[in-house]
């Protein structure tokens, strides 16, 4: 009877020594009681590129697995990096909303707005910083309480020549309210300018008498030399 060869010195170890460290048994570790061969990297060389150690990376020192995309497979969609984002390219965490969550409320696309729809920036003022001061909502005021534009001048550019302020002139230095007459529409007819009549040419203020109201009784309009208004028929006339 003749001894079987069991290819293996039976020094105690489980292997031949025959150079490599694994006992030649068919699968490709040394059973020595942890699913690797020993020869020098952290896998069992069973062709996925992790040590079968329970979780589901490599053991390289990264946190992900090397499967190709950036990120760790821990359930959440970004990669662990410190940043709350998932580095595919947009400036967002995609967790549903149109910011990237850094603390102030925009999108960070360029645009001053945060694309909830409507045309500011939320940021208190109501208006959308374009460099305007208005709102955008289609009418030529900044909503601030009063009824101009802040363009300047003291009207509300609505299309007429005064600044709706409760009086009828357009408060631009002089007292009237530049309708086409020469008078200030505050009810008498003349146009406040420091004499008593009205500038429409004749030297009386039309006030239903015919005389001017400069203290002497004439009405200057007569011209025939006698100091008289005209204003009886007795008075001119030759006895």
């Amino acid at each position: 009877m003749f001894q079987h060869d069991d290819n293996d010195d039976d020094d105690d170890d489980d292997d031949d020594d025959d150079g490599d460290d694994d006992d030649d048994d068919g699968d490709d570790d040394d059973d020595d009681g942890d699913d690797d061969d020993d020869d020098g990297d952290d896998d069992d060389d069973d062709g996925d590129d992790d040590d079968d150690d329970g979780d589901d990376d490599d053991d390289d020192g990264d946190d992900d697995d090397d499967d190709g995309d950036d990120d760790d497979d821990d359930g959440d969609d970004d990669d662990d990096d410190g940043d709350d984002d998932d580095d595919d390219g947009d400036d967002d965490d995609d967790d549903g909303d149109d910011d990237d969550d850094d603390g102030d409320d925009d999108d960070d696309d360029g645009d001053d707005d945060d694309d909830d729809g409507d045309d500011d920036d939320d940021d208190g003022d109501d208006d959308d910083d374009d460099g305007d001061d208005d709102d955008d909502d289609g009418d030529d005021d900044d909503d601030d309480g009063d009824d101009d534009d802040d363009d300047g001048d003291d009207d509300d550019d609505d299309g007429d020549d005064d600044d709706d302020d409760g009086d009828d002139d357009d408060d631009d230095g002089d007292d009237d309210d530049d309708d086409g007459d020469d008078d200030d529409d505050d009810g008498d007819d003349d146009d406040d300018d420091g004499d008593d009549d009205d500038d429409d040419g004749d030297d009386d203020d039309d006030d239903g008498d015919d005389d001017d109201d400069d203290d002497d009784d004439d009405d200057d309009d007569d011209d025939d030399d006698d100091d008289d208004d005209d204003d009886d028929t007795t008075s001119n006339q030759a006895f």
